[in-house]
């Protein structure tokens, strides 16, 4: 694949990623960041939301900077010319084609978790007054 296609992929990924490091911050509220109070910031299920959207989030941000930099390439591709058997033949492995396809379902799953935390079972998790 050319440099275009792989930034172009990047842009998906990036998009999701500020979708869910967005909802993330809007979760957390006036919360603190600070060490001292995640220990009781992660008990309960209310907290779990924020924590997978930043895990999301980041994935989402890791991805988009590897296809933006290109170290995920496609398919094996060889030049024209080269042997594809015999004493000459060379296939240089390039990528995980497996760690790719990851990376492109990643952005269906942000943008599905973003679409479930919508839903009123999602937003009422706590207790009723």
């Amino acid at each position: 694949m050319d440099r275009l296609a792989e930034r172009l992929f990047a842009l998906p990924l990036l998009a999701a990623a500020l979708a869910c490091l967005v909802r993330a911050y809007l979760l957390l509220g006036d919360r603190d960041f600070s060490w001292s109070g995640i220990d009781h910031m992660l008990h309960g299920p209310a907290t779990l939301r924020p924590v997978v959207f930043l895990t999301v989030g980041g994935l989402c941000l890791l991805g988009a900077l590897l296809f933006w930099a290109g170290l995920l390439p496609g398919r094996r591709s060889q030049p024209a010319g080269t042997p594809l058997f015999g004493r000459d033949a060379e296939i240089d492995p390039k990528g995980h084609p497996g760690l790719r396809r990851a990376f492109l379902m990643l952005p269906v799953l942000a943008v599905l978790a973003l679409l479930a935390d919508h839903f009123p079972w999602a937003r009422d998790a706590g207790p009723r007054r």
